[in-house]
């Protein structure tokens, strides 16, 4: 069976019902060795090296019951905290409404980064201090974008990170951070990669950072969830758990 149109809209309000129904009848206290729950997490799949990546074993430890699910980042991310179709959205705070909170879990700058053979890493031979805006130009771009849908009008990593390399050369777009190592490896390809997530990966020898004379913009990365869930007990330890392995 599938789904129609109208009961694919009205899914966001029924789990909502859904949710409301099992709070009518939780007593309010919770074990947990025992409590099970799924919590569904928006972000970005670079948020889950970099903030989470210690999330699932340290919670497999506390509470067996508790499973994670990584969702897409889309525009309509506030929608889907306030109906329920996600608990939490990890991303830079851009806009809030009321009924929301957020919490700091840290600041991304961000990293040139190429295959060790790129031919740009020889222009540091004789620039230690970093390679020019004119060097990095010469080569065309494997781009991120935040926004799944309509991504040909999206802003890439790259402008918003380098404005002053916004007419460089978009090559391939992709909405996720994996893809891009492949491509790297496969032509001679730049990107633009959270330092934190091409520190980690620069240090298993898959690719390289390439030090610019030009810094990075940065962002401040929040966890963004609504009141539908504020003071739900087992939120709130999450949201601790998610908070503690972010400064890790």
């Amino acid at each position: 069976m599938v789904p129609t149109h109208k009961a694919r809209e009205l899914m966001p309000r029924i789990g909502t019902v859904l949710t409301d129904y099992e709070a009518l009848t939780d007593d309010g206290t919770f074990d947990l060795g025992t409590v099970e729950r799924r919590v569904k997490i928006g972000c970005a799949d670079n948020a889950v090296i970099a903030f989470c990546r210690h999330l699932v074993a340290e919670t497999m430890e506390k509470a067996p019951h508790i499973a994670y699910a990584f969702y897409p980042l889309q525009r309509e991310r506030l929608t889907q905290l306030r109906t329920g179709v996600l608990d939490f959205v990890i991303s830079p705070l851009m806009g809030m409404e009321s009924g929301f909170h957020s919490l700091m879990l840290g600041t991304n700058d961000y990293s040139l980064v190429c295959a060790p053979n790129h031919p740009i890493l020889k222009a540091l031979e004789t620039h230690r201090t970093g390679v020019s805006d004119e060097e990095v130009l010469k080569y065309g771009f494997i781009d991120v974008v935040f926004q799944s849908d309509h991504m040909t009008n999206a802003v890439t990593l790259r402008e918003s990170a380098f404005p002053t390399w916004i007419g460089a050369k978009t090559v391939a777009r992709t909405a996720f951070f994996l893809p891009v190592l492949s491509f790297l490896h496969e032509a001679p390809l730049l990107a633009i990669l959270p330092r934190c997530t091409a520190v980690l990966m620069a240090g298993e020898g898959r690719f390289s950072i390439v030090p610019t004379i030009t810094k990075s913009n940065s962002h401040q990365v929040q966890l963004i969830w609504h009141d539908r869930i504020h003071n739900d007990p087992l939120m709130q330890w999450v949201r601790s758990m998610i908070f503690t392995c972010a400064k890790r």
